[in-house]
C-alpha cells in the first residue's frame, strides 16, 4: 500500500479548490472577515469569500464533526443585545493574528455576551471588549467541557464590566489558559454578588486556571466561588493585581478541593502587612492548598512593597 498524506482537496461550489490538512481535523474550515465577507449563501468556505461575522459562521457549521471557524486578521465585530450564541458541539473558533492585530469582539449592550449552550468548544485568539459601562459579563457557559485560551478580556475606566466569565451552576470540566483580564476601575455591583468576580462558579467540578494574568479591579474576587463549593478547582501559574480594596484574590466556599501553585499576587490596598489583610478567604476545612503562592502588598503606610503574607481561612 502506497504512503498517504493527511491532505485533502474540497471543492466549494462555484468557487475554489482548498487543500486542507486533516490531520488537524477532517471537519470544515469556516472563514469570518467582517471587511471583506458577507452573511450570505456561498460564503464562508475560504478566505478569499469570507462571512461577515461569527455568529453567521456558527451557524453554517456543523456539531460534533470537527469543524473550525477561523476569525481572520483585521476582523472587527461589535455585539449587540443577542450576542454570539455558540450552540454547536465540538467547534472551535480560532481568532488569527498576534497580539493587538488579534480579531477584536466589542460588546455594545449591558446584556451582550457570548452565550455557550454546546459542550466540546474551544475558543481562542480573540479580544474581548467592552464598548458599554457596567457589562454583565464577557461569556456566559451554560455547558460543561469547554477551553478557552490565549484571549484577552479588555474594559476601560467608562467601561467596566460586573464578571468576566461566568458558569452557570453545576457547570464542569473548564480549561482557561493564556489568557489576559484587564479592568482599571471598580465597576458599580456589590461585592459579593452573584455573577461578580473576574472567573465566577458555583458547585462546579474540575476547573483548570493556568499561565493567566489578572490586573485591575475586580468585584468580589478574581477567582470567585459561591453558595457551594467547587472540587478539583487547580490554579497554576498565574500571576496579577488585585487593586479593588477589600476585595479577595480569591474566594472559597466551604469543602472546596484543588490548589494553587506558583503564583504571585499584588494586593496594593489591603491591610497592614502586620495583619492578615485581604487576599484569600477559604471556607473552613476546605482541602484546598497552597504552593509556591506569594501574597504581597505595600504596607497601609505605603513604606513597604512586596512582603509576603499568609492566607486566611474563614
Amino acid at each position: 500500500m502506497s504512503n498517504r498524506a493527511g491532505l485533502f482537496v474540497r471543492k466549494q461550489s462555484g468557487g475554489m479548490h482548498a487543500i486542507e490538512d486533516n490531520t488537524i481535523t477532517t471537519g470544515a474550515r469556516w472563514f469570518v472577515h467582517s471587511g471583506t465577507g458577507t452573511d450570505g449563501a456561498g460564503y464562508g468556505q475560504n478566505p478569499d469569500a469570507p462571512c461577515a461575522t461569527i455568529d453567521y459562521a456558527i451557524g453554517l457549521a456543523t456539531a460534533s464533526v470537527g469543524d473550525i471557524i477561523y476569525v481572520m486578521p483585521g476582523h472587527a465585530e461589535s455585539i449587540i443585545a443577542a450576542g454570539i450564541v455558540v450552540d454547536k458541539i465540538g467547534l472551535s473558533i480560532i481568532g488569527l493574528g498576534h497580539d493587538h492585530n488579534r480579531p477584536p469582539v466589542t460588546f455594545t449592550a449591558t446584556a451582550s455576551d457570548v452565550d455557550v449552550s454546546a459542550t466540546d468548544v474551544l475558543i481562542k485568539g480573540l479580544r474581548f471588549v467592552s464598548g458599554v459601562n457596567n457589562l454583565a459579563k464577557f461569556i456566559d457557559a451554560s455547558v460543561g467541557r469547554m477551553t478557552i485560551e490565549d484571549c484577552e478580556f479588555i474594559t476601560s475606566s467608562t467601561y467596566e464590566a460586573y464578571c468576566f466569565i461566568v458558569l452557570t451552576t453545576t457547570v464542569d470540566d473548564w480549561y482557561i489558559k493564556g489568557c489576559r483580564f484587564i479592568q482599571p476601575t471598580d465597576p458599580d455591583g456589590t461585592d459579593h454578588g452573584d455573577n461578580t468576580g473576574c472567573i465566577y462558579f458555583e458547585d462546579c467540578l474540575n476547573i483548570t486556571i493556568e499561565d493567566c494574568v489578572f490586573l485591575g479591579e475586580f468585584e468580589s474576587a478574581i477567582i470567585h466561588n459561591k453558595t457551594t463549593g467547587t472540587a478539583n478547582l487547580w490554579i497554576r501559574n498565574c500571576y496579577g493585581e488585585q487593586a479593588l480594596s477589600g476585595a479577595d484574590v480569591i474566594t472559597l466556599v466551604t469543602g472546596s478541593t484543588g490548589g494553587m501553585c506558583n503564583c504571585e499576587w499584588n494586593v496594593p490596598d489591603a491591610a497592614d502587612i502586620t495583619t492578615w489583610g485581604t487576599f484569600a478567604t477559604v471556607g473552613s476545612g476546605s482541602p484546598f492548598g497552597f504552593h509556591s503562592v506569594t501574597f504581597m502588598n505595600d504596607n497601609a503606610g505605603g513604606e513597604q512593597l512586596a512582603l509576603p503574607v499568609a492566607v486566611a481561612t474563614s
